[in-house]
């Protein structure tokens, strides 16, 4: 018997013969996973304190991962206003490089609007990549701080105390901050 192109078993030969490994995608799994639920409480005519999305009834802010590099806080907005007002947007970048991290918080004005982006957003393709949206329960907006408080944050005498009346202080950690 042979194998006609097309047919899953061929597929799958051939992706092992072309030593390309077949992956499942984790983030995919949650998206169905997620848009099955809201199904299901759709048919069922479940809404407000019964759904899912109740459990996250205090927090106006989301989760966006999985961000391709090139998107900017501006494209977020854009994205993300479609579903209610966007009071607040933080892409994490690295400190060093001022490079995305992949990942932002996005926060609304009004909370149901959370709903409706976790329900709409999650798993849409931007730039390529599909994207995860997921609320967010207990996410507290760091406050910008100026350098001088940095540096009194760096140079405060109680780091290294605390460690040291604990006993839980190493040679390595002595070397990494008696420089």
């Amino acid at each position: 018997m042979g194998e006609k192109v097309g047919d899953p078993v061929h597929c799958i030969k051939s992706k092992i013969k072309a030593n390309r490994p077949i992956v499942r995608d984790e983030s995919v799994d949650k998206v169905k996973k997620t848009q099955s639920i809201n199904a299901k409480e759709l048919d069922l005519g479940i809404y407000d304190e019964a759904s899912w999305h109740a459990k996250y009834k205090d927090s106006a802010y989301v989760y966006v991962g999985e961000l391709p590099y090139d998107l900017t806080e501006g494209d977020l907005l854009a994205v993300f206003s479609q579903y209610g007002e966007v009071v607040d947007v933080n892409l994490v970048r690295d400190k060093g490089t001022g490079r995305s991290k992949r990942f932002a918080f996005v926060a609304y004005e009004d909370q149901r609007s959370t709903n409706l982006a976790v329900d709409n957003i999650n798993g849409a393709k931007v730039l390529g990549r599909i994207i995860k949206v997921e609320h967010c329960g207990k996410y507290l907006k760091r406050e910008e701080e100026d350098e001088e408080t940095k540096q009194k944050k760096r140079e405060a005498p109680w780091c290294l105390q605390s460690f040291s009346e604990k006993g839980v202080y190493s040679w390595r950690f002595l070397q990494i901050f008696s420089r």
